[in-house]
């Protein structure tokens, strides 16, 4: 089933306020674009900003009331632990304790991995991204499970839908990455796969083998990416992407697939 950040929005504002419907599927789409760029860091502070997001638009269908409260103190009024007292729930108390014990988890998780507050330990990286990604998705499933007044097996074909929402950038197919869209140049693909792969570089015949173009056109590239001081070249001889690279991927290539994306959902 094809759905578009837009018409999710319209549809979830039917019952919660519209400003947390768009954070929501923002904070949502933006976490994922930037998990399947390889941007560790941005992707779980998303991942941050959307658990706030749907614990507000859960705490608000629950009990009628809009709060702006953290993860934390609205968890605590859902099960009613609270100094408050309780109120009618419209969500049965098994349903908001699991959502609850897994917000707090993964919020609480992100913010000591190096992302939200400076560790000595940690810093942000795929397998913590992956955790939190995951989450999230569960998180999205849950709570439209849990709220939303459509037929059951509507909603769960919404929910596979997000898995790939706003479709990835890059399919990994046993270990082998492919880029999704036909609308990049030899030298954005290139920026893709690097951004994608765990270290940020990769050998010329790597790329060759990812990259459907003529081999001819894929070394200009690389050649151009290099002047334009967007890659350079390691002593073992892998194409390395640098900050300007990295920069050209987050602030062009991902916002033109995504506008590419949106005309495409439109029709």
């Amino acid at each position: 089933m094809k759905i578009n950040s837009e018409q999710l929005k319209r549809d979830l504002a039917a019952f919660i306020d519209p400003s947390l419907a768009s954070q929501l599927v923002d904070s949502y789409t933006n976490m994922q674009k930037r998990f399947y760029a390889g941007d560790w860091k941005p992707s779980e502070l998303d991942g941050g900003q959307f658990c706030e997001a749907v614990a507000r638009a859960l705490y608000q269908f629950d009990s009628g009331v809009i709060e702006h409260e953290l993860p934390g103190k609205l968890c605590d009024l859902l099960l009613d632990k609270g100094k408050q007292p309780p109120v009618h729930h419209k969500i049965d108390i098994k349903h908001r304790n699991h959502f609850c014990r897994v917000l707090q988890t993964i919020y609480k998780f992100r913010s000591d991995r190096g992302v939200a507050h400076i560790s000595g330990l940690f810093n942000a990286n795929q397998l913590d991204a992956m955790l939190i990604a995951s989450t999230v998705k569960w998180l999205f499933g849950e709570f439209l499970l849990l709220t939303w007044k459509k037929d059951r097996s509507e909603v769960i074909s919404i929910i596979e839908a997000l898995v790939q929402f706003d479709h990835p950038l890059i399919h990994e197919l046993d270990g082998v990455p492919l880029v999704l869209s036909n609308e990049l140049s030899a030298a954005e693909e290139i920026l893709v796969y690097l951004q994608h792969s765990s270290s940020g570089c990769l050998t010329r015949n790597e790329l060759k083998q990812f990259i459907k173009k003529d081999q001819s056109t894929i070394g200009r590239a690389i050649s151009k990416l290099s002047i334009d001081r967007q890659v350079r070249m390691s002593n073992a001889g892998e194409v390395v992407i640098t900050p300007l690279g990295q920069a050209r991927v987050y602030e062009i290539i991902i916002p033109k697939l995504s506008s590419t994306n949106s005309k495409l959902g439109s029709h």
